[in-house]
């Protein structure tokens, strides 16, 4: 979808892809459980994913780009810049090895999570019903996947991270990614994001949110001590323009009317402060959702 309407996987096609070395750190897809995890630092920890579907778990080139991307993530944990930064890279990595979030291929999606994707394509009549199938198996048509394949890079629902691996993408720019995907896993942005819920009606103010809050992740994962609110402010701008998402957010129903002058700097300020207002900033496994089960048709 050339807009990036629906909660994308912000990977853009022309991003030039890395070569990885031979000797990339190897990982078990069957790595330690969620609750080994919690609480520890990632970084003292093998490198591990944990697939959507364990029987087509990412293999090959994908596989290599995968943990090159978590390789990335737990460098900055180690070493970045600033404290908030190296935070915020810890503990995505220690989301991701906890299996908290899952990752796989567009092929793979299956049941309720291939009929959300199917709703936020532009043509939507090979969606069957009006409400995700009863079948968790429903697998579509090859139709369906085609144009998936044709107009996403990537999808998320619930703590389901999807890829279009036919896509090439740097590491680097994959780890940045995976910030603002487990950022929406953990606000459980799918729940937010639509005015009216199974029809995928966006909701033009909460959906800027949910992105807003993203791409200010990421703005503090890559620039470290660099990275202030009103950098971040901007920075959020500029991806929500360049990708072209085209919200129209009221303000007002977000902030204070002594704050609304302010603007969205005051949204950034309160992700800073990672107090809540505004969603969560830091992906802590205290603050983790308990489950990730179907929203309650939030229709506002």
């Amino acid at each position: 979808m050339s807009t990036y309407r629906s909660i994308l996987l912000a990977v853009a096609a022309s991003l030039c892809g890395i070569a990885c070395a031979d000797n990339a750190p190897s990982a078990s897809d069957s790595g330690p459980s969620g609750e080994d995890l919690k609480g520890d630092r990632a970084t003292t920890r093998p490198l591990t994913f944990h697939p959507i579907a364990p029987r087509h778990a990412p293999s090959g080139s994908a596989r290599t780009t995968l943990l090159a991307a978590l390789d990335a993530l737990g460098r900055v944990a180690r070493e970045g810049t600033a404290t908030r930064q190296q935070r915020l890279a810890d503990e995505t990595l220690a989301r991701i090895q906890a299996g908290d979030v899952l990752i796989g291929s567009l092929d793979d999606a299956r049941g309720t999570d291939l009929w959300h994707m199917c709703k936020d394509l532009d043509d939507q009549r090979a969606c069957p019903t009006a409400t995700p199938p009863s079948d968790p198996a429903w697998a579509g048509t090859a139709a369906l996947f085609a144009a998936l394949r044709r107009d996403l890079d990537g999808y998320t629902w619930g703590n389901r991270l999807y890829f279009n691996f036919a896509v090439t993408v740097a590491p680097e720019a994959l780890a940045a990614t995976l910030v603002h995907e487990v950022d929406h896993a953990f606000n459980r942005s799918e729940c937010w994001y639509y005015e009216v819920y199974f029809a995928h009606v966006v909701d033009p103010t909460l959906a800027f949110l949910e992105e807003y809050r993203a791409f200010v992740a990421e703005c503090v994962y890559k620039r470290g001590k660099g990275a202030t609110a009103l950098r971040c402010d901007a920075s959020a701008h500029v991806e929500l323009r360049e990708r072209e998402y085209g919200f129209s957010p009221d303000l007002s129903s977000l902030l204070e009317p002594d704050e609304l002058a302010r603007g969205t700097i005051v949204i950034a300020q309160g992700l800073f402060a990672d107090d809540g207002r505004f969603g969560w900033l830091i992906p802590s496994p205290l603050s983790w959702p308990s489950d990730f089960a179907e929203c309650e048709a939030p229709d506002r």
